[in-house]
């Protein structure tokens, strides 16, 4: 299931904090960024209401998906959902996220 919160990007990142794993933050932006890397076909895992890894929490499955993502794009693979991370993602993905975002929000 694709639900996150309204405006996602400049609601959870405005500021752009890092993330790191174990923090409990519960903003959405996480979920944010777990539908980012799913859409750009990363392993999430099965965590969450749908078994889809999309949960709003920074674990191990997320950091593992993260370093990939930071691997693959040649960008310090810390794990961390830094300024540089989260820019990234949005900018390779934000555009298919708006277009579900806009879907799920029609029906």
């Amino acid at each position: 299931g694709f639900t996150h919160v309204k405006d996602g990007y400049k609601r959870g990142f405005g500021k752009t904090p890092v993330f790191k794993k174990g923090n409990k933050y519960k903003t959405g932006s996480i979920t944010f960024v777990q539908e980012l890397l799913k859409i750009g076909g990363y392993d999430i895992g099965t965590a969450g209401e749908n078994k889809d890894g999309i949960d709003d929490d920074f674990g191990g499955s997320l950091e593992k998906a993260i370093i990939k993502f930071q691997k693959d794009n040649n960008i310090p693979d810390n794990g961390i959902i830094d300024k540089k991370t989260i820019n990234l993602l949005y900018t390779k993905h934000g555009k298919e996220w708006l277009e579900m975002y806009k879907k799920e929000k029609n029906k």
